[in-house]
């Protein structure tokens, strides 16, 4: 995606907020002239070091009271919902996701998402792998390490719904990982 610096320079924006994703670094937009803000809350490795950038939001839109309250309720809620779950002693192995072309994308335990699953009572299956972001794995290894998980999460975000049987034709092997053949995805 490229910004179209035209409609930037004549909207006489104080700043301008910026992902620093994967160091695409930022192009033209430098040459404008506007500060540059650069909003890194998804490189936070906890759940809560994410959402506590409200607070960083609120304080740079005038809402900080607002926003400091919510990531409160957000808090109390998070640390309550770990604590119930900590003293839980099975915990359920957990499988993610799917095969997008050659690739297994998993997170890593070091990631956000390893920690939450950790924090939810789970046993994610590749949490002893340090890495912070997306590891790509074969579709041979997932089913070495995760055949046998009790439940599979997959995030999905379309406007078809997935089904068993949409999830086999775009890849049969599926069918072979326990959490399928017991319905616990």
């Amino acid at each position: 995606m490229h910004p179209d610096l035209e409609r930037i320079t004549t909207a006489t924006a104080d700043a301008l907020l910026v992902s620093p994703f994967q160091n695409a670094g930022n192009g033209n937009v430098s040459a404008t002239g506007i500060p540059l803000i650069a909003c890194a809350d998804y490189m936070e490795p906890t759940p809560l070091g994410q959402a506590e950038w409200m607070k960083f939001y609120g304080l740079l839109f005038g809402c900080e009271a607002r926003s400091d309250f919510l990531f409160t309720q957000v808090e109390t809620a998070y640390d309550s919902l770990r604590c119930a779950v900590s003293a839980v002693k099975e915990r359920p192995r957990l499988m993610i996701d799917m095969k997008q072309g050659a690739a297994w994308y998993v997170p890593g335990g070091g990631s956000y998402l390893g920690q939450m699953y950790a924090d939810a009572g789970a046993d994610y299956i590749f949490s002893t792998r340090d890495e912070s972001g997306a590891i790509p794995l074969s579709f041979e290894s997932v089913y070495a390490a995760a055949r046998e998980a009790d439940v599979w999460l997959v995030k999905y975000g379309q406007a078809a719904d997935l089904t068993y049987n949409k999830l086999a034709a775009d890849f049969g092997p599926y069918s072979n990982f326990r959490p399928w053949r017991e319905r616990r995805m």
